[in-house]
């Protein structure tokens, strides 16, 4: 039997607030990687999954902070010295993106789920680039704009499958354009007393 994407608890926001808040490092971190793969699957149902979207890839991302957050990813020699440290900035930069990212992805699967056969997206559309979620920088309006594109491509049949691969590929580079500037604070954190390593590795 399988789960309907859309059927996810991470679809209600007041589930994704419990996430971000959980006191447990590492438990919160499985709970926002879970998250990212669950809502990466709810918007796969409505954009096709020939594309990954940025969910995707920030599933892969937060599995990865997991090895920061538990000490492994910090060499041994100095793991007394920065791993707490390490494993707080990387473990609070998880939380704080996954509440920024996820809340946008709600509503935009929120709003294209609910549209019908002989409905007219466009209230869909207004509705989604008005929402102060989508409207937080110029990098998320023009991608969930491009997000909203790639869903009218595949309503009207995919007539250029090209074109669709071109709006997800702007839509997933513009999110990540605006994570990385609420990244950069944790990732700068991560790296203590290394400045200009932390500016390299963003």
């Amino acid at each position: 039997m399988t789960t309907d994407p859309l059927a996810t608890p991470y679809l209600d926001p007041g589930h994704v607030a419990g996430v971000v808040a959980l006191p447990d490092p590492l438990a919160r971190n499985a709970a926002i990687t879970r998250g990212y793969h669950d809502l990466s699957e709810a918007v796969a149902e409505l954009l096709g999954r020939d594309h990954a979207n940025w969910l995707t890839f920030g599933q892969w991302a937060s599995a990865e902070a997991r090895e920061s957050i538990d000490g492994r990813a910090v060499p041994a020699i100095v793991r007394p010295f920065f791993g707490h440290e390490v494993a707080t900035a990387v473990a609070n930069g998880n939380a704080v993106i996954f509440g920024d990212v996820a809340l946008p992805f709600v509503r935009f699967v929120q709003l294209y789920a609910g549209v019908r056969a002989g409905d007219d997206p466009a209230a869909a559309r207004s509705t989604l680039l008005a929402d102060p979620l989508v409207t937080a920088s110029e990098d998320t309006r023009r991608a969930f704009a491009a997000y909203a594109d790639a869903w009218d491509l595949l309503a009207a049949g995919d007539p250029d499958p090209r074109a669709r691969a071109e709006r997800m590929l702007v839509a997933n580079v513009s999110v990540g354009a605006h994570e990385q500037r609420v990244a950069d604070p944790f990732v700068r954190a991560a790296i203590p007393g290394r400045w200009i390593s932390a500016i390299i590795a963003t």
